[in-house]
């Protein structure tokens, strides 16, 4: 006996209907009447073997005793508990930034920098911890960059414990130079830079609000073109305010043209969270479109639907499902890094936490230190007890891309903003999804 599985989007397409499993990532195309015959009337006892079959093997239909809950569930805890070791861990060096960006989350935490004894004791942690020999850093902040004497001091202790790095840097840019690009290339190890471009000339700088007077938004996109010309792969963060989307359009194009024929160039959107900024999953009637799939529209015209210059031995590949990946289309183990259990984030007194965006919040939110060890606490349970975000993921047919959202986002934004940013807009985005694929 077969069940139509409860992860499904149906989207109406002309006589047809685009079907969606987001628990496979499978998509069909139906006429009408064999829709609702299957999906609706859920008659399958005469449907032909073969239709039948295929249903089966992309999950549209599931046994009718699989508890499909209990499945994610599983699936969830397996994610969790993989590694019983260190392989990654995020460090922040220092909490000071030299920049003053009016979205950030650090706003108001205490500027802080990592002592050489703290990196003594972080990595003979690190030493003990990571038996494979094989440690992928993430470099953050603050702004990483601004303890770049740290960043050597770390490196090289790993290094000379016989630990192999790799490692991926999140800054603003502003500190790039010559001696950062070399040692990148050499012991750092630095596969990708991250930098975060919101506007363009003068609307960047007042964004950014450098401390150090000049031209920033030159210094900058000078910095980058520097990287991408020593074949250093860089993405570029463009964060948008929903309602205010015109920079953002003339910033991509602004960088499709000044970078677009370096092979390591990479650019994405991505709505900002704050209190004083709308949020991307509200519906935006009074638009023509939703602004978030007019950029994706953006992006996919000038060929950034698919992230194939970024792939790695950082990242999965899965080939001929990119345009999943980029579309945010694709099921995934679990919510986000934060809910494994031996993922951390270190802050520069070498105190744990489980995600970067609750760095320097605060006791209540650190759950151990280099010193002691883990802590079984409540800042640590909250991300790996495998409770969902919200008591309303459990019915949500898009559980199995977002496994629960963010736990963060819910604890400072409300349960509702824990969703991910296509929710809104995923009839739209599985429209894409098909008319790629009948490409």
């Amino acid at each position: 006996m077969w069940k139509v599985s409860k992860y499904i989007v149906s989207v109406p397409q002309g006589e047809e209907v685009i079907v969606f499993n987001t628990f496979t990532s499978s998509l069909i195309l139906l006429e009408q009447e064999l829709y609702n015959k299957i999906f609706v009337q859920k008659e399958f006892d005469d449907l032909d073997g073969d239709v039948l079959k295929s249903l089966i093997e992309m999950s549209y239909l599931v046994d009718a005793g699989l508890d499909e809950g209990f499945q994610l569930e599983t699936i969830r805890t397996r994610g969790r508990y993989y590694d019983s070791d260190i392989r990654m861990i995020t460090i922040a060096p220092t909490l000071a930034c030299n920049a003053r960006c009016y979205y950030c989350y650090e706003q108001g935490i205490e500027f802080s920098m990592m002592s050489r004894e703290t990196a003594d004791v972080l990595v003979d942690f690190l030493d003990k911890h990571c038996p494979e020999r094989k440690l992928t850093l993430t470099w953050f902040g603050g702004e990483p960059l601004m303890a770049r004497d740290m960043m050597d001091y770390i490196s090289r202790s790993l290094l000379s414990r016989g630990i192999e790095i790799l490692s991926v840097i999140t800054t603003n840019g502003y500190l790039i130079d010559d001696e950062v690009i070399e040692k990148s290339k050499t012991y750092w190890n630095i596969r990708r830079f991250q930098i975060t471009i919101d506007d363009i000339g003068d609307a960047y700088n007042q964004i950014k609000a450098f401390v150090e007077p000049g031209n920033a938004f030159e210094r900058v996109t000078g910095n980058i073109e520097k990287l991408l010309q020593n074949d250093i792969k860089v993405n570029i963060r463009i964060n948008f305010d929903p309602n205010h989307i015109e920079g953002t359009l003339k910033t991509i194009d602004y960088l499709q043209e000044r970078f677009g024929k370096y092979p390591s160039f990479f650019m994405y959107v991505a709505a900002i969270n704050d209190m004083n900024v709308e949020s991307v999953l509200n519906g935006f009637e009074d638009k023509r479109e939703h602004p978030y799939l007019t950029l994706l529209r953006k992006m996919k015209d000038l060929g950034f639907l698919c992230p194939t210059s970024l792939s790695d031995e950082l990242e999965t590949k899965f080939d001929d499902e990119e345009t999943l990946r980029y579309l945010n289309l694709r099921s995934r183990p679990i919510a986000c890094y934060a809910t494994c259990l031996n993922k951390f984030v270190v802050d520069p007194e070498g105190n744990f936490y489980k995600c970067h965006r609750l760095l320097g919040r605060g006791e209540k939110f650190i759950c151990g230190n280099i010193y002691e060890g883990i802590k079984y606490n409540q800042a640590y349970k909250m991300f790996v007890d495998g409770k969902l975000s919200s008591h309303n993921c459990d019915s949500c047919s898009l559980l199995p891309m977002c496994q629960g959202g963010c736990k963060v986002k819910a604890m400072l934004y409300g349960e509702d903003q824990a969703c991910i940013a296509n929710k809104t807009i995923m009839d739209s985005l599985v429209r894409l999804l098909a008319e790629e694929m009948m490409k």
